[in-house]
């Protein structure tokens, strides 16, 4: 992993054992003091963020199966943002792909391979990917390692898209120290629901904002939706209910007919956006949580994880079991 992406902040009262530690080159267990996430650091080579006192002391780097055993989760601040970490241990392509809320992914171990619009992007750790809400994508995370697996964490910006009507998807790389760390200052704000305010953590999200406009890209509030956009969002507000295209043109003031016309004339239909929005989701939470697959097959609308299976593959062409295994040959050969 890039250097620059990696420094590590040494607390005033980390102790002697610590720095003895560090001296030695021996991995240490150190917990971020403003998020409380726990990590594995090497000398000159921990996450970004601030630590104090050590919780542990181990003799190897993580790996992805260790990474998988702690809790992870999705946290989220309603109408500010939303973050998670994401791991993945197979190497699999994901077709059109959309995400809901406009979204900027920082890729800490392996790469990413992206297609959008005729165009072929590859991201290397250390490199940055700023997508616009309502936009597809053809996506491949690539592992570094089987046992490192693909690892990346993102932060949305709701209610924002990229300035500029074809800018729908931006590869950035040679990201600065200062970026960087405003970036896990917005996430730790996110995370931290007990120790900082919405108004502190709206702050720090546009600080994110203004180092994207230090590279000549902006965020606007994104005023026009269009009913597509409008649809998944209700949808994904209360995913596991069983939605009817009558009660979601209801809330859009609208009769079932004007709403299936409407959605036609965006190449979209009702059951088909239920369906991909469910499916995207599952897709999330199979990478950013550790909830049983059962669990997600029911968070996401579906009673029989067999038909949540079922579905998942018919949309993705992979199982869901898939994404957190080892890789398989077969995919493998498929990417290259």
């Amino acid at each position: 992993m890039p250097d620059q992406w990696w420094r590590l902040y040494q607390d005033p009262n980390l102790n002697t054992a610590v720095e003895q530690a560090l001296t030695h080159h021996v991995a240490i267990g150190i917990v971020c003091r403003h998020c409380h996430n726990g990590h594995a650091a090497l000398l000159g080579k921990g996450c970004r963020h601030e630590y104090q006192k050590p919780i542990d002391f181990i003799k190897t780097s993580e790996t992805s199966k260790d990474r998988q055993m702690t809790s992870r989760t999705i946290s989220t601040r309603m109408g500010i943002g939303s973050t998670a970490k994401v791991f993945q241990s197979q190497a699999l392509l994901t077709s059109g792909l959309s995400l809901d809320e406009t979204a900027l992914i920082l890729i800490r171990r392996g790469s990413k391979q992206v297609g959008y619009n005729g165009h072929e992007y590859h991201l290397n750790a250390g490199d940055a990917l700023l997508v616009s809400a309502d936009t597809r994508l053809d996506v491949t995370n690539l592992p570094a390692t089987p046992a490192e697996g693909y690892e990346a964490d993102w932060l949305s910006f709701p209610n924002h898209i990229i300035e500029g009507s074809d800018a729908r998807a931006l590869a950035i790389s040679s990201l600065s120290h200062g970026f960087i760390d405003a970036f896990y200052h917005a996430v730790a704000a996110i995370k931290d629901h007990a120790g900082i305010s919405d108004k502190v953590a709206e702050k720090r999200l546009e600080e994110v904002m203004l180092w994207l406009e230090e590279r000549g890209i902006a965020l606007r509030l994104n005023r026009v939706e269009r009913l597509t956009q409008k649809v998944r969002r209700m949808i994904a507000s209360e995913i596991a209910k069983e939605w009817t295209a009558e009660e979601v043109a209801h809330s859009l003031a609208m009769s079932e007919s004007t709403l299936r016309r409407k959605l036609s004339a965006e190449n979209a239909a009702f059951q088909q956006l239920l369906a991909d929005v469910r499916m995207c989701h599952a897709l999330t939470l199979l990478q950013v949580t550790d909830r049983a697959i059962s669990q997600i097959a029911y968070d996401v609308g579906y009673e029989s994880p067999s038909k949540f299976s079922t579905r998942f593959r018919l949309r993705f062409g992979f199982n869901p079991g898939q994404v957190r295994t080892q890789l398989i040959a077969s995919q493998q050969a498929a990417i290259n």
